[in-house]
């Protein structure tokens, strides 16, 4: 089984007990299962607070900026334990100058899985080919509109540049092996563009469609009657997008059921188990001194395994609040 099916396999793995006795046998036999997240630089413009609650407790870069040998150190800290790395999605990432760099290092310790990740406004061709050459197996472009505050990804976006992302990458699958996913994420505002979205754009470059709903969309902002209206709504185009994707051979990754898809997420979660956040600003947790220890070295200091096993063992409704 290669690695993105395992991790497609972990990731529909309900049961909290299985998934974390998982993490605990790959953590102990030194196998692959963190999730990188690597953003190389940080632009000036983007707060560390936009990032969540990250600090800069343990950076010493001031230039906000990996160098060719933070690089290296990196790769040789946690390259060998993670199953998949990503880059970008937080600062524009086209915009570092050692991008394929990074995807040779990924290459050289055997990483399984590199991917990219750029919004639909920002793209450069000859870049992007380029990091393809190097190794890189997957871009996802995130169709957005942000000047609209979310509320419509279609309607009001630029058309002729996100189709000329579409028109480019359509252009690259012909001569090079990589896949393409969509993300596009959704909620009470935007909900009834979503099904014309094969008639605003060609997007047959896509192997992979992921329809992503809100996390807000959980909470209480929509009164019972108006979440219910949300919900079947969603029915609706979810039939619609299925039809079309089928029609094109793009796989569909979607919830099929959006109360159901809530309910489960809280149980289906090992999120702060297995991705680890690289950035200037921070890497993976406060208290990693990635520059004076190795992972190894710093799982065994916090009892990493321990952690693991006895979070296996919280019961189910304790392993709600928990989380």
């Amino acid at each position: 089984m290669n690695i993105k099916k395992q991790l497609d396999v972990i990731r529909k793995i309900v049961r909290h007990r299985i998934k974390f006795l998982t993490i605990y046998f790959q953590h102990r036999l030194n196998q692959r299962y963190l999730r990188i997240h690597l953003d190389p630089s940080i632009e000036s413009t983007i707060s560390v607070n936009s990032l969540g609650s990250f600090t800069t407790q343990n950076s010493k870069i001031s230039d906000k900026r990996f160098n060719e040998e933070d690089l290296k150190l990196i790769a040789n800290r946690v390259f060998k334990r993670a199953s998949k790395i990503q880059l970008g999605g937080v600062s524009g990432p086209l915009n570092y100058p050692m991008l394929i760099k990074i995807v040779a290092l990924g290459k050289q310790y055997k990483m399984p899985f590199i991917t990219l990740k750029i919004s639909s406004s920002n793209v450069c061709e000859l870049s992007i080919e380029k990091l393809i050459q190097a190794g890189l197996d997957e871009i996802i472009v995130c169709v957005e509109n942000p000047n609209c505050n979310e509320k419509s990804f279609m309607h009001r976006a630029n058309h002729e540049r996100i189709q000329t992302v579409f028109s480019a990458l359509k252009t690259l699958k012909k001569s090079h092996d990589f896949q393409v996913k969509i993300d596009i994420n959704f909620n009470s505002d935007n909900i009834f563009e979503l099904q014309y979205l094969f008639s605003y754009f060609d997007i047959s470059c896509a192997d992979v469609l992921q329809l992503i709903p809100d996390k807000r969309l959980n909470r209480s902002h929509l009164n019972d009657d108006t979440q219910f209206s949300f919900y079947e709504d969603y029915l609706d185009v979810f039939s619609i997008i299925k039809t079309e994707c089928l029609k094109h051979k793009i796989i569909l990754k979607a919830p099929k059921n959006l109360e159901k898809y809530y309910r489960e997420q809280i149980l289906k979660t090992v999120f702060d188990y297995t991705f680890c956040y690289i950035s200037p600003s921070k890497f993976w947790k406060d208290d990693f001194m990635w520059r004076e220890e190795t992972f190894k070295d710093y799982c065994k200091r916090i009892e990493w395994s321990k952690t693991l096993a006895s979070t296996a063992l919280i019961p189910r409704y304790e392993f709600r609040m928990y989380l």
